[in-house]
């Protein structure tokens, strides 16, 4: 399967500094008066304050700033929840299908691969490749991450994923046979597996 790097980086320094931001603005919105949803409080009583150092006066409470409201972060679809059961089968799949000879995948220990891309962390890439002007410019037609691997598993001279262990990664390396060779059941097992994983 292929995976473009750069696009991936982009899209976590953006979320990066989405994240920051939302942080700055809830730390600085959350005033006295103020609750987290920009919601003003009414205040119970008064402010006092001394006048001089001889005697109270009575002051309002400045009024609340208006809440900075920060654009929403993308959210990412809830990831499959599969069972132990199927976790295993899919474990057992990706081994006996050869994935194991050609990917790394640190969910399964056996799978240390050095010819094909490392599928460790493809379900948080997946979403930069489809979005990536190389994917778009390629024959790629998926929009999401499920559809990406049934993509690089059945058509996988669609998109070339550029960087490999030893280089960059060459078309026909990937098996083109998968549509014949594997049970549907046990290629919805594998994407569901690959979809746990970040």
């Amino acid at each position: 399967m292929n995976q473009p790097v750069l696009p991936v980086k982009l899209l976590n320094v953006g979320l990066s500094a989405c994240l920051g931001l939302l942080l700055v603005v809830l730390m600085t919105g959350c005033t006295e008066g103020q609750s987290l949803a920009g919601q003003h409080a009414t205040p119970s009583s008064p402010r006092v304050a001394m006048r001089g150092g001889v005697g109270p006066s009575v002051r309002a409470a400045a009024p609340a700033a208006a809440p900075v409201v920060a654009p929403a972060a993308p959210v990412a679809p809830a990831a499959p929840t599969l069972t132990p059961e199927q976790i295993a089968a899919a474990k057992h799949v990706f081994i006996t299908q050869g994935c194991i000879g050609c990917h790394t995948l640190s969910a399964i220990p056996e799978a240390s691969g050095l010819i094909g891309p490392d599928l460790s962390t493809l379900n948080a890439q997946a979403p930069g490749i489809i979005a990536s002007a190389a994917y778009k410019s390629s024959e790629g037609k998926a929009t999401n991450a499920v559809e990406y691997f049934r993509e690089s598993i059945l058509a996988p001279s669609a998109f070339i994923y550029p960087d490999c262990p030893d280089g960059p990664c060459s078309d026909y390396v990937m098996p083109q046979n998968f549509k014949d060779r594997i049970k549907a059941a046990d290629l919805d097992l594998i994407l569901g597996f690959l979809a746990t994983l970040n």
